[in-house]
C-alpha cells in the first residue's frame, strides 16, 4: 500500500469553521460566431450560465466534496448575488446562520466569459468595504455556537474586507482558547495581521511581499521572516508548478513537487490547498501528509477548468496514477474505490494468484479494460501472501484498482453496479 493510501482512508467527517470572504462565482457560456462590427471584439453566442459560490465559498464547496460538515461565517450584500450564494450554502447542507447580510456592501460577483471552452474575459463587481462595527459584534455574541464541535478553522481572506484585524484576533484567540488548530490563507503584505494563527498559507509573491524581499531571495529567508511575524508554527507554501513547500519553525523544509499532467487553469487551487490540509489535520494526520495530499489535489484541481472541488475519490484516482502500488486495496480501505468509482461503470474480474499471469488471463484483461472505458477492477484470490503477482497486476496500465481477496469484490461488485 503506497504510503498516501493509508492517509487518505483516514480522513473523516469532521466539522470545519470556514470564516472569510464569500463570493459570487459566475460562469456564462457560449460560442463565438463572428467578430462584432462595433469593435474588433468576439460576439459570443450564450448558451448557458452557471453559478457557484466563490472565495470562501469555493473552500467550503471543496471541504464539502471531501464529506466535512461546513460552519460558514462571513457577510453577504443584500442583493440577488448575496441571496444566491447563501441559498447555494443551504442547498448544500452547510450551516449558513452566520453569513451576515450587510444593506450597504456589494456581493462580489466574478464573471467568466467562457466561448468555445475558453476563458476570454472576466467581468468583477465588487467594492472593498470594510467590515461594519454591528456585524463585527454579532460574530461576537455568536462565538460559542460558531465553534460548538468545531474541530478546524479555516480562515480564506481575499481582501474583500470581512476579515479586519479586530477580526481576525478574536477568531485566532477564541480559537486558540478553545485548542482548535487555525490555519490562514492571507492577502496582502501585512502578515502580522495573522499573528497567532497555527499555519499560514501565503502563495510565492505573497511570501516575498510580507518578508520585504525581492522574488528570487533565498526561500528559506523569507520564511524565516513570516515564522518571526506571525508567530506561526507552520508556513505552507504554495508555489504553482513548482507544488508545496513546508518551513516549520524548527528551521526545518520539505519540499512536494506538483504532479499534474496538464495544466488548464489554476483558478482556485489555492482553496482546494487550504481545503485538503484543513480536512487533514483535522482528522488527525500529521502535516507533512496533510501537505502531499494537498499536493496531489491541488494537481487535480489545475486539470479542470474553473473552480474546481476534489473528492476523496478523485484524490484516490490520482494515487493510482503515480504509483501503481496505490492500486491496492484491502478491505480496511475498500471505501475509497466506492468513492472513486462512485458515479462510474467499471469492470469486475477475478483472477488466481496460484495461475499466475498467463497469456489468457494477460488478454482478458486487456479485453475488459477496453470495453470497461470507466475502470477496470480485478480482484486476487488465493492470495498467499506474497506481493509479487499482486504488484505484477498493479502494474498494468489497463487496471484500475486491485483488491486483495475475491470475495471483496463481489461485495464491491454488488454496492455498484445498481447504482449505475
Amino acid at each position: 500500500m503506497v504510503k498516501l493510501i493509508g492517509p487518505l482512508s483516514r480522513l473523516s467527517p469532521r466539522t470545519i469553521l470556514v470564516a472569510g470572504d464569500f463570493m459570487l462565482d459566475s460562469y456564462t457560456i457560449g460560442k463565438v460566431r463572428r467578430i462584432s462590427p462595433e469593435a474588433p471584439v468576439p460576439v459570443v453566442h450564450v448558451t448557458g450560465q452557471r453559478k457557484l459560490p466563490g472565495g470562501a465559498g469555493n473552500v467550503v464547496l471543496n471541504l464539502l466534496a471531501l464529506k466535512a460538515s461546513v460552519k460558514a461565517l462571513g457577510r453577504v450584500g443584500a442583493d440577488e448575488a448575496g441571496r444566491s450564494i447563501i441559498e447555494l450554502m443551504k442547498e448544500q447542507g452547510v450551516k449558513a446562520e452566520c453569513l451576515f447580510e450587510e444593506p450597504s456592501f456589494l456581493t462580489p460577483v466574478k464573471n467568466r466569459i467562457i466561448a468555445d471552452g475558453q476563458q476570454i474575459t472576466r467581468v468583477d463587481y465588487e467594492e472593498i468595504t470594510p467590515l461594519s462595527n454591528g456585524i463585527e459584534a454579532k460574530v461576537a455574541a455568536n462565538l460559542d455556537s460558531l465553534f460548538e464541535n468545531v474541530e478546524m478553522v479555516a480562515l480564506s481572506d481575499y481582501g474583500k474586507g470581512f476579515l479586519t484585524g479586530s477580526l481576525l484576533r478574536l477568531l485566532i484567540d477564541e480559537a486558540k482558547k478553545r485548542g482548535v488548530t487555525s490555519i490562514a490563507d492571507p492577502k496582502g503584505s501585512d502578515f502580522s495581521r495573522y499573528r497567532g494563527v497555527d499555519i499560514i498559507k501565503p502563495n510565492l509573491s505573497e511570501a516575498y511581499a510580507a518578508a520585504g524581499l525581492p522574488l528570487g531571495a533565498p526561500l528559506e529567508l523569507a520564511a524565516e521572516r513570516i515564522l518571526e511575524i506571525t508567530g506561526a508554527r507552520i508556513l505552507l507554501l504554495t508555489r504553482s508548478q513548482d507544488g508545496i513547500s513546508i518551513f516549520t519553525n524548527d528551521g526545518k523544509r520539505h519540499d512536494y513537487p506538483v504532479a499534474a499532467r496538464e495544466v488548464k487553469d489554476v483558478t482556485g487551487a489555492g482553496d482546494t490547498v487550504l481545503a485538503v490540509v484543513a480536512m487533514a489535520l483535522a482528522s488527525g494526520l500529521e502535516i507533512h501528509e496533510a501537505a502531499a495530499l494537498a499536493n496531489v489535489g491541488a494537481s487535480c484541481a489545475i486539470e479542470q477548468f474553473g473552480c474546481a472541488q476534489v473528492s476523496v475519490g478523485q484524490l484516490a484516482k490520482r494515487l493510482s496514477l503515480l504509483d501503481p502500488l496505490s492500486k491496492i486495496f484491502d478491505e480496511e480501505h475498500m471505501f475509497i474505490i466506492k468513492e472513486a468509482l462512485s458515479d462510474k461503470t467499471p469492470g469486475f474480474l477475478s483472477v488466481s494468484a496460484r495461475e499466475g499471469l498467463s497469456t489468457k488471463v494477460f488478454h482478458k484483461i486487456a479485453e475488459m479494460a477496453k470495453k470497461h472505458c470507466d475502470g477496470l477492477v480485478v480482484g486476487v484470490s488465493d492470495h498467499d501472501g506474497s506481493d509479487e503477482f499482486v504488484h505484477l497486476i498493479a502494474s498494468l496500465r489497463e487496471v484500475a484498482f486491485v483488491v486483495l481477496d475475491e470475495k471483496n469484490l463481489e461485495v464491491l461488485k454488488k454496492e455498484l453496479v445498481p447504482a449505475v
